[in-house]
């Protein structure tokens, strides 16, 4: 079944590798934000002090009280995401060398053109994709397009476990608010206005029936159309977040004011609530039993759900604090989750006493040796 697995992304991965790094919260500003930093760019955020495979053979932890889980499902994408933000603003410096070599071996703009029209589009075109009433859309389909009809399902849906079997008869805001995305980011490709309002229907069918009028929140899922899964500051970060991508995509083109009015209540909501002086990162939710779980993700989908795509075309003041905010997050994602040794970006925190070297979440390979 197409994307199901999108749904619960983030959440529970089990399979890790445990590593101490040390406790570094605070991030130098980086240049690009008018700050000071080293380097020339962002990319020193994520690229500095990386050790040569000999150091990386001969280092050890230090054993200190805190240790981090590096998932292993996740680990690459999200290593990757962050590396591609360091490139993308790169770009944008004398520095920017590596950026501009491999944007050379990028395939032609014809190329990306054809993908999308026929590789894309057909599966996000048919009738079945748009929702009732349109842009209410579906989060399960079956692979060749079609809603899950449960007295006759398609052979993919025959079997649903999980998150799919629990969720059926909902629709996540995340998958929902990606799909308005798509539409988005389809229309600024070719231009074609059909799909700029598949977008705008996304778009204002989330903020008439996913926004909280009165805490600035956004449901994690609806049914039949009302709020539905877990009260507001039980939500994840990560989901609030990508309660934003698709109304940061319609401003991003159309500058509505509204959708703007929306998108910095939402933003100022999770900050807010979920940022924490004690843990110097965003927490996953605010209330209920993860409140103490500390993943990358609650910081990194902040960055490349909304705030890098709109920050720099904000009015002021917004445009300040968020390049504010976002010196914040960069520094913690260096800080707080890169191992220069390993050069790897680790998924999440956990207490010493809850994970151990070779058990069950670390992965195969060498471990870390004990200094000394």
């Amino acid at each position: 079944m197409h994307d199901l697995s999108g749904a619960g992304e983030g959440g529970d991965e089990s399979q890790g590798d445990v590593l101490d790094v040390p406790d570094e919260r605070d991030a130098e500003p980086a240049p690009w934000l008018g700050g000071g930093g080293h380097e020339g760019s962002l990319a020193w955020f994520v690229g500095a002090g990386t050790p040569s495979r000999a150091a990386a053979r001969a280092s050890c932890y230090p054993g200190d009280e805190r240790e981090m889980v590096m998932t292993s499902s996740v680990r690459a994408a999200r290593a990757a995401w962050v590396s591609t933000l360091a490139l993308v603003l790169s770009a944008a410096s004398p520095r920017g060398t590596l950026a501009h070599e491999a944007a050379r071996d990028l395939p032609s703009g014809e190329r990306w053109k054809e993908h999308l029209e026929k590789d894309l589009l057909p599966f996000w075109t048919v009738p079945d994709a748009l929702g009732t009433p349109r842009g209410n859309f579906p989060t399960y389909r079956c692979n060749d397009g079609r809603l899950i009809d449960p007295e006759r399902p398609c052979p993919e849906a025959q079997d649903p476990r999980g998150l799919v079997k629990e969720g059926l008869e909902e629709q996540y805001v995340r998958m929902m608010g990606r799909q308005a995305y798509f539409y988005g980011v389809a229309y600024h490709l070719l231009g074609d206005p059909a799909l700029l309002e598949l977008a705008r229907d996304g778009v204002d069918y989330l903020r008439r029936h996913a926004l909280s009028p009165g805490t600035g929140s956004a449901a994690t899922r609806l049914r039949d159309g009302e709020p539905a899964g877990p009260p507001d500051l039980e939500r994840t970060a990560q989901d609030l977040a990508y309660a934003q991508v698709g109304m940061a995509m319609y401003y991003y083109l159309t500058r509505d004011p509204e959708v703007l009015r929306d998108i910095v209540r939402l933003k100022h909501h999770i900050f807010e609530n979920y940022w924490d002086e004690g843990f110097g990162m965003m927490r996953w939710t605010v209330r209920g039993e993860d409140r103490e779980r500390k993943e990358l993700v609650a910081q990194l989908d902040q960055v490349n759900a909304y705030l890098l795509l709109l920050t720099p075309i904000l009015p002021e003041p917004e445009r300040g604090q968020w390049k504010a905010d976002l010196v914040r997050l960069a520094g913690v994602l260096r800080r707080r989750f890169f191992s220069p040794r390993e050069h790897l970006f680790f998924g999440r925190w956990v207490p010493r006493t809850a994970k151990s070297l070779g058990g069950a979440t670390t992965t195969s390979g060498t471990p870390p040796r004990p200094c000394g």
